[in-house]
């Protein structure tokens, strides 16, 4: 979240439960439209592609589905951003694609964008200083150990040190479950069809190998040979 400060975001919001935990696509789409909702009029979404454990692609388009947003996948460059409509260019593998739609838009970015800008120095100093209120509660509760005070006087200091955070523009703000006003049946768990049952790592082991001479002549003949076996063709 400060890396985003660092890059010039105004601000940035965490949102994080143990209500989440276990979630598929589905839960975690639903709690990321339900903070789009809560933050309202946001004419253009950014998500990743896909995630690099399930790999499954779906979280974007589900957002968009569930917010009813345009949306645009495999997106590689902006052209051109004017107040209504926006110029994309998305990647097909071989080809590019360049499409022109209206706002609102969600987009899913391939590792192939552009990189992201390099950290401000003078934002970095500010910034650096910016807590979310998990990292507040972590930092009181070391000091109340050292000192050795009651659960009162935690409460307290919390409140202090986030209004201080607050009153400086560094406070990360944090949202839960309830800030979302979420349905309890939607996330986590309980909102996820998927089940994991197992996980097994499998290796696989050629039992013959041959080696394909790198000439016209041997290319051509592994050619031959996938067609007649109709491995392709």
């Amino acid at each position: 979240m400060r890396e985003a400060l660092y890059r010039g975001a105004d601000n940035t919001i965490l949102i994080t439960d143990r209500a989440f935990a276990g979630a598929d696509t589905l839960a975690t789409s639903y709690v990321l439209a339900k903070a789009l909702e809560k933050i309202g009029d946001v004419d253009l979404v950014l998500c990743g592609r896909q995630a690099i454990d399930g790999d499954t692609a779906q979280i974007g388009p589900q957002v968009a589905e569930k917010i009813n947003y345009n949306q645009i996948t495999y997106v590689e460059d902006v052209r051109e951003l004017r107040e209504q409509t926006i110029t994309l260019c998305r990647s097909l593998g071989r080809v590019t694609e360049t499409i022109e739609t209206n706002l609102p838009l969600l987009v899913t970015v391939t590792s192939s964008a552009n990189k992201p800008r390099t950290f401000g120095a003078k934002r970095m100093i500010k910034y650096k200083k910016a807590k979310s209120s998990p990292e507040i509660k972590r930092l009181v509760e070391s000091e109340s150990f050292a000192g050795s005070y009651g659960p009162e006087l935690v409460e307290e200091d919390m409140a202090r040190k986030t209004e201080e955070l607050r009153q400086k523009n560094l406070l990360i703000e944090t949202w839960s479950a309830a800030d979302l006003n979420a349905d309890p049946e939607s996330i986590g768990l309980k909102g996820s069809p998927t089940k994991v049952k197992k996980v097994i790592s499998i290796v696989l082991a050629a039992s013959e190998t041959r080696e394909i001479p790198p000439t016209e002549d041997g290319i051509h003949d592994l050619i031959a040979e996938l067609i007649e076996e109709r491995t392709f063709g």
